[in-house]
């Protein structure tokens, strides 16, 4: 899988999640998020979760290339939760799609100025 592959994965996914027809399933997450910080048992639960979504942009990028995939991978969850955020505070998209594909590719490559777009995941 290649960079620009990456970018239209989370891309989609980022754009599903954020043009969703009710609000309900987007504020319901971040209900749980807060919830989480006040019962030990959720906090486990949101954190492997999170952990593990987490683990997989970590490693798509680190297979593409990347030399600090980590902390990419850390940037662009606080990204797709901030937008997220905003879109419920708002009622308003904060980004377009072309956009959102865009800043996506820019963190991504200013991150990792030296990342192989063409490398390919095997």
């Amino acid at each position: 899988m290649c960079l620009d592959r990456i970018v239209e994965v989370l891309a989609a996914q980022m754009w599903k999640w954020l043009k969703a027809r009710h609000v309900l399933p987007l504020a319901s997450r971040f209900e749980l998020f807060l919830a989480a910080g006040r019962e030990p048992s959720l906090q486990m639960l949101v954190r492997k979760q999170r952990r593990k979504f987490l683990s997989t942009i970590e490693a798509a990028l680190a297979r593409a290339g990347a030399a600090d995939s980590r902390s990419t991978a850390k940037v662009i969850l606080a990204l797709i939760e901030g937008l997220m955020l905003d879109t419920l505070r708002t009622g308003n998209l904060v980004l377009r799609r072309g956009e959102l594909t865009k800043t996506l590719r820019a963190l991504i490559r200013v991150s990792h100025p030296r990342f192989d777009r063409s490398r390919t995941i095997a």
